[in-house]
């Protein structure tokens, strides 16, 4: 397998892009269901996205509390139809209705943290806020991946078992969206 093939990029938020509006929450569904990729059965096929603070509109954005991921039509169709991933409808606030957004669910979780190489902070059975979440990862310092584990996994999109805020896409996903010239994507190895 050629080396490209084996490079995965965290896919996050470019909040450091310049007069970039914030997206609220998704109306009128659980929004902790779509970032764990697994929508209430009677949820809307056409939701409507709140505006936090106006401004450039994004191809890519996670949303401010909950960091759903809100796509273009352009971000969607260089995406294309992986398996493991769904495209919600979605109306963004005070956009024209010729503007399409979907929200970019991604239902698959893969296993496949190298801790022996990472740096990262875990929930602890103690923990005051969040016991519940014993085991699972709190913060990223250095996220290095176990490429092999990731690779097998046949995902092109995915999102890190036991830290479901972290989005993974491959080498051919990260080129489709670079050639695609998507605004407000932000991709680092891992």
């Amino acid at each position: 397998m050629p080396d490209e093939e084996m490079k995965f990029f965290r896919l996050q938020d470019d909040v450091y892009y310049l007069n970039r509006w914030y997206l609220g929450d998704v109306k009128d569904i659980d929004n902790w269901s779509l970032v764990a990729g697994t929508p209430q059965p009677d949820a809307p096929s056409d939701s409507e996205v709140e505006v936090y603070v106006a401004g450039e509109a994004m191809d890519f954005t996670s949303s401010e509390a909950y960091g759903v991921p809100i796509v273009s039509a352009r971000m969607r169709n260089a995406l294309g139809n992986p398996p493991g991933v769904r495209f919600l409808n979605a109306r963004i606030e005070g956009q024209d209705e010729s503007d399409r957004y979907f929200v970019l669910l991604i239902e698959s979780t893969v296993e496949c943290v190298d801790e022996s190489h990472s740096e990262f902070e875990q929930f602890t059975v103690d923990d005051p806020v969040r016991p519940d979440k014993a085991g699972q990862f709190k913060a990223f310092f250095k996220l290095v991946l176990d490429k092999a584990k990731a690779s097998a996994s046949g995902r092109p999109i995915f999102r890190l078992a036991r830290f479901d805020l972290a989005i993974i896409v491959n080498a051919d996903v990260k080129r489709a969206i670079e050639e695609a010239r998507v605004v407000g994507a932000e991709i680092e190895e891992v």
